[in-house]
């Protein structure tokens, strides 16, 4: 059995993964993670379900001329992808490129990669989910407050919730309320 966390969503809840002869056979959820207790939402339960999908991407896919796609080789792939970057920057300048992380990608090593890349390719144009909100809230509760308090939601009289519904987009935090 291996520990892990799930990527899906910003509460990387716990996981206890089964594995055997190198493959993913089980999910649950991770009983000794002290935020989660073994809590896992349908999407986490779905991990192995997503991952076995007849239906998921496994070799890179070019749109042919019918408006259709043709599976194609990685090489083939990553250098048409270099190519077509090249010919923006010579032609446009470094600038005309943007790179954007979602929330999945801020919390995972992605956002390195994406942020080296884009320093590398001259593009100051880099952003992440937490660039517009979290890190402007970081900000405002340390100039405010001293520091960026945790709330302790177990002992509240009272939460009101204002545009998010935690219960479906980050379950493992109704395990407080």
């Amino acid at each position: 059995m291996a520990t892990s966390n799930c990527p899906l969503c910003e509460a990387h809840c716990g996981l206890e993964v089964e594995v055997a002869g190198g493959r993913v056979i089980a999910v649950s959820g991770g009983k000794a993670d002290p935020d989660t207790q073994g809590f896992i939402c349908p999407k986490g339960r779905a991990l192995l379900e997503l991952q076995n999908s007849s239906e998921r991407l496994r070799a890179p896919l070019r749109r042919n001329a019918s408006g259709g796609f043709d599976p194609i080789g990685w090489d083939e792939a990553l250098e048409e992808i270099a190519s077509r970057l090249v010919g923006i920057r010579e032609e446009s300048g470094a600038e005309a490129v943007a790179v954007h992380v979602g929330r999945a990608g801020v919390d995972s090593h992605f956002i390195g990669y994406a942020q080296l890349f884009t320093y590398l390719f001259g593009s100051p144009n880099f952003a992440h989910a937490g660039s517009y909100c979290y890190m402007s809230k970081v900000m405002a509760n340390t100039i405010t407050y001293g520091g960026y308090p945790a709330p302790d939601l177990s002992r509240a009289g009272c939460i009101v919730i204002w545009g998010h519904n935690p219960s479906a987009s980050c379950p493992a935090l109704t395990l407080t309320l």
